[in-house]
């Protein structure tokens, strides 16, 4: 639920769903009081007309012909819409990830996706007619020009194809960071980066005529109007360029990132990540937008303007169309909205009017409003019941605690919290059975400037800690709801709390983890190691453990911040961790999860895979639950593996889990907090894996575990071992070929996502190892030798690259691509050499018995 999908990108994010109440079929239900999902008329004078709802995930980019909307999304789909009724024509697949950009060109659709490949459609057969494959990361952006297609990529790259034969004729070399949008005129292309700049080139000689600087972050979404060139960033601004002097001569400022702009009649419209739509007036010269109005539950993703009419797509897998309206409608409408703090009286309950001809526009808003309370969510809590212990579902569910998606849910003797994407934390009383303690008793916590992503409670639970993507970690009273102090020092979003030894741990996007005096609020000390952010924190005496979306979990000494083992096998980000000590349980977007060996960093048994990345865990009486992205949280045995439950009840990503006693709690994107009774779940009585045991403390024993050199120099080479059994080989096993060390560039496509992208490999005494670039500054993942069962080339193409293999062990199978058909063969004869010697101790084995007996 947090941040960027796994690859890239800094806002493809989920979101909770619509105007509709989550659909959760079981269980208790209690609603609190919900905010409607926008207003029926924005300050800039927009109504509400029409909600294109269906995708499953964010919708990432729409266009539209006269008479049909296309939208793409992160589910792998475009569907394909009705204009003027809004039914559903079509959906069309054929993306194996999730959907990034769209064009249209005559009567030909081209998508981009985090697959890497461009996919041209037919508009009357509704099919895939062409592949366009080059790539080795996500294409964020298409331009058609005459017969030629242009896009951008990840890759760092944007490559020039013929349309007609699909061949890539150029790639434009330069940025430093991935390429996120690019927009053409005539010869001229404009390309924005990651990197925070633009550049400008001609596209028919791939020559780079100028680079724009003055962004501080990526950058988004590029126009072109008149003379101008205008760009979003995710650093809050919409900057204004002349194309002739290549000079910034105008700054507009929002107040979060921007993921997308238009520019229409005068004026500058701005998608901001904290899905408001932003408007600036070109006449003017003030820097502040004319207005901001909050028109989704998610962070908007793209806006369009066609006259009078504005579309926006967001986070929460919407697209809504909102038409502008006169002064007199205006008033009129505000009957809809008016009295939002009346008593927590219902829609129904109120005297609503509606300007002439809105209910066409309207359609099924206020409907879908009536079954929520209005307000602020402090008053007119609901109650309802239904028995669902028994079905298997839910035993309660919150509803209407907040507003967007909850990321975090703490549960304590008596109470209740969770924080959101709302910017606030919310409070209600528990009974002793784990039910709401009765109507209007929640507590609102505000004053964070962004999203909640983090909370855990103190002195037992009198004091309130919570982690924010504003940067700070703020301290509260739980009893009143205050603030009474501010941390501030990191530099990105804090995105997850741990205390331990009478400190408080903070983990950050900026890859660091900050020590805090409990008692004092004082800063100690930083914990450095990190390359990427740290996503999960976990903590046991003398110990604290970081993951992070550099795939590498980190052990540090509480006391003094001394990083002393670093634990590597994931390939994708760490999402959650649970300490039981000998043994420590990681989670991760590779859908997998580890059981390691806390001392010697050894994995004891990987969990078989899930369906979609694992967000979280925790662990009650020998059961291992898992929440994850496919909505659903899961018992599993930790001895065997195997599912022991599917607790079933949320309608989005399942971000966290708290204990509470034999009660769990499951925090969602679709902006409910759920508990769970599973009484009758057990473990199955299976032998579990061997640990090292050691009565010394947990930081010392961690602190003297091997690392992965010890168990490089413990693999061995092969050839050494081998001779030490000659005695039992025949002459022609013993002239095996000698292994060899192979080193270099090759293409690794990702467990989760499917992408390709360039690492260096290096192969060497028994351990495949590989790393960001040719530095070697420190090993991303390794692969012991002797777990090698097989190496194919791919000789039918079905990876969808070329000069692809497969390496395949008991646990996975690594797919890689060489640059050369010279390389290519080095890397398959050395790795056919260890295969063959795996074998050959096999039949070392099987002579060895047959002796002795």
């Amino acid at each position: 639920g947090l941040g960027d999908s796994p690859g890239g990108g800094k806002l493809e994010r989920q979101g909770p769903g619509g105007l509709q109440l989550p659909a959760v079929s079981r269980g208790r239900r209690r609603m609190v009081g919900r905010q409607r999902d926008a207003p029926m008329v924005t300050k800039s004078g927009y109504l509400h007309k029409r909600s294109f709802k269906g995708h499953k995930d964010v919708v990432n980019a729409f266009l539209s012909d006269e008479t049909r909307l296309f939208t793409a999304s992160s589910d792998a789909t475009i569907k394909v819409w009705a204009l003027d009724s809004g039914a559903l024509l079509t959906t069309l697949e054929g993306h194996q990830q999730g959907v990034c950009c769209l064009a249209l060109h005559a009567d030909a659709l081209f998508s981009g996706s985090f697959d890497a490949t461009v996919l041209k459609w037919d508009l009357f057969e509704m099919r895939s007619t062409r592949a366009f494959r080059g790539h080795s990361e996500a294409v964020k952006g298409i331009v058609l020009r005459d017969k030629w297609l242009l896009s951008a990529s990840r890759d760092k790259t944007v490559r020039v194809w013929n349309e007609a034969s699909g061949k890539c004729i150029a790639i434009l070399r330069g940025h430093t960071a991935p390429v996120l949008c690019l927009v053409g005129m005539d010869r001229l292309l404009y390309t924005g980066s990651d990197d925070c700049s633009i550049r400008q080139w001609d596209w028919l000689s791939g020559a780079q005529m100028r680079e724009y600087g003055g962004h501080t972050d990526g950058v988004t979404d590029l126009k072109v109007a008149g003379e101008n060139l205008f760009s979003a960033s995710f650093d809050a601004t919409v900057r204004m360029w002349d194309i002739k002097s290549g000079q910034c001569v105008r700054i507009c400022k929002a107040d979060a990132g921007l993921r997308g702009l238009e520019i229409a009649a005068g004026k500058v419209f701005g998608a901001g990540n904290n899905a408001c739509l932003y408007i600036w007036d070109l006449s003017a010269t003030r820097t502040e937008p004319l207005t901001s109005d909050r028109i989704a539950r998610g962070g908007l993703t793209m806006v369009t303007v066609d006259g009078n009419t504005v579309f926006a797509a967001s986070a929460d897998n919407i697209v809504r169309v909102w038409e502008k309206v006169s002064s007199a409608q205006q008033t009129s409408a505000a009957g809809i909205t008016s009295g939002a703090g009346g008593g927590g009286k219902s829609t129904s309950e109120r005297a609503v009017s509606f300007p002439p001809g809105a209910r066409k526009y309207i359609g099924g808003l206020v409907e879908d409003s009536a079954s929520e309370s209005e307000g602020e969510g402090e008053e007119g809590a609901e109650v309802k019941q239904r028995k669902g212990a028994e079905s298997g579902g839910p035993f309660n569910v919150f509803e209407g605690m907040h507003t967007d998606k909850v990321h975090g849910v703490c549960a304590a003797e008596g109470m209740l919290l969770c924080c959101s994407s709302d910017n606030s934390i919310s409070r209600i009383p528990l009974t002793q059975d784990g039910e709401a303690a009765g109507t209007g008793e929640i507590t609102r916590f505000q004053g964070h400037e962004d999203r909640v992503l983090d909370i855990v409670t103190v002195a037992d639970g009198e004091v309130l800690f919570s982690g924010s993507a504003d940067g700070t970690v703020k301290k509260w009273d739980v009893a009143s709801g205050k603030c009474i102090g501010t941390l501030t020092g990191h530099t990105d979003w804090v995105s997850c709390l741990c205390t331990s030894d009478g400190a408080l741990f903070s983990g950050s996007w900026d890859g660091t983890v900050r020590k805090w005096d409990l008692s004092t609020d004082r800063f100690i000390t930083q914990l450095s190691g990190h390359q990427d952010p740290v996503h999960c924190l976990c903590a046991s005496p003398g110990v604290v453990m970081s993951g992070s979306r550099d795939c590498a979990i980190r052990a540090w000494r509480s006391e003094s911040g001394e990083c002393i083992k670093i634990y590597e096998g994931h390939t994708a980000v760490v999402s959650a961790l649970v300490i039981q000590d000998p043994v420590l349980y990681s989670a991760s977007w590779d859908r997998t999860i580890r059981i390691w060996d806390l001392q010697t960093g050894r994995r004891l048994r990987v969990l078989p895979q899930q369906p979609q990345p694992v967000l979280c865990l925790a662990l009650m009486k020998g059961v291992l639950f898992a929440g994850g992205s496919d909505c659903k949280v899961r018992a599993l045995d930790p001895g065997s593996g195997k599912e022991l439950a599917c607790l079933e009840g949320h309608s989005q990503a399942v971000n966290k889990l708290s204990l509470l006693g034999g009660r769990l709690f499951s925090a969602s994107d679709d902006g409910t907090v759920a508990e769970w009774r599973p009484t009758r779940v057990a473990p199955l009585a299976t032998q579990p894996p061997p640990v090292s045991q050691d009565s010394a403390p947990l930081a010392d024993r961690i602190a003297g575990g091997p690392s992965l050199s010890v168990v490089r120099a413990a693999a061995g080479s092969l050839a050494t071992q081998l001779t030490t059994e000659a005695q039992f080989l025949t002459q022609a096993e013993l002239e095996d070929p000698e292994l060899a060390a192979v080193q270099g560039f090759l293409l690794k496509q990702g467990s989760v996502f499917r992408r390709w992208s360039r690492r260096y490999y290096t192969l060497d005494r028994g351990v495949l190892a590989y790393f960001a670039d040719e530095k070697r500054r420190r090993a991303l993942d390794h692969v012991v030798m002797k777990d090698v069962v097989a190496v194919a080339r791919d000789a039918d193409g079905s990876l969808g690259v070329e000069l692809g293999f497969t390496v395949t062990t008991a646990d996975r199978e690594y797919r890689l691509a060489a640059p050369s058909e010279q390389e290519l063969a080095s890397w398959i004869q050395a790795f056919t050499v260890y295969v063959d010697a795996a074998e050959l101790r096999g039949k070392i084995a099987l002579k060895k018995m047959l002796r002795k007996y």
